[in-house]
């Protein structure tokens, strides 16, 4: 389901508010509340519910119904917009996109740039850009869902001096993962994952 679709950019700022007005019964909030890394940090009282929630924006108090009909008024197609999260929530576990791609690719934003290629001996190569992370967990689910493909996987991220590689030549769906920090590690996937580069580039290509 893409989220940023089913709610208006106007109401994203707002989108737990939509969440909040979603249910009477069901506190969504709560239930997303594994989607923030930081909020097992906090105190128990300072945890984010439907009411919290309701509360933070001037709704707090009011019987359910009057705060949905207030807050369409000021905020017109929020319960909409509460219905399309609370779907995603349902079907997911997520009502925020980028927390899933996290959990589910490892880093938070789709692929850009993607270049497929068929190799002369058959092999399949992809190379693509991911956001601030290298996509861990979705190498990971590819080798589980195609046991017997053979994945040889290079990344690097040139602003932090990071290089990964990653094959599965062991077990069926495992992965062998090898990290370095360091230019010489990122020279060297910048090789393997643009080959016409070369060694000792000084390519501003991104992983």
């Amino acid at each position: 389901m893409d989220i940023t679709a089913a709610v208006p950019q106007r109401l994203l700022g707002r989108s737990d508010l939509a969440l909040a007005l979603s249910s009477s019964d069901v506190d969504y909030i709560a239930l997303t509340s594994h989607e923030d890394p930081f909020e097992h940090l906090m105190p128990p009282e300072f945890s984010r519910t439907r009411i919290s929630v309701l509360e933070r924006h001037g709704y707090g108090g009011l019987p359910y119904d009057e705060a949905r009909r207030k807050a369409e008024q000021d905020h017109p197609g929020i319960l909409e917009a509460g219905e399309a999260l609370a779907r995603s929530v349902d079907a997911t576990g997520y009502s925020n996109p980028a927390a899933w791609h996290e959990k589910h690719w490892g880093t938070r934003a789709h692929a850009d740039d993607a270049l497929f290629l068929i190799t002369e001996e058959g092999g399949f190569t992809v190379r693509f850009d991911t956001v601030n992370a290298s996509p861990h967990a979705f190498i990971e689910a590819l080798a589980k869902r195609f046991p017997d493909l053979q994945i040889q996987s290079w990344g690097y991220d040139e602003d932090t001096d990071y290089a990964f590689s990653a094959v599965n030549d062991g077990e069926p769906g495992e992965i062998y993962w090898v990290e370095e920090d360091s230019r010489d590690a990122v020279e060297e996937a910048i090789a393997f994952v643009h080959p016409s580069a070369g060694l000792n580039s000084n390519s501003e290509m991104e992983p």
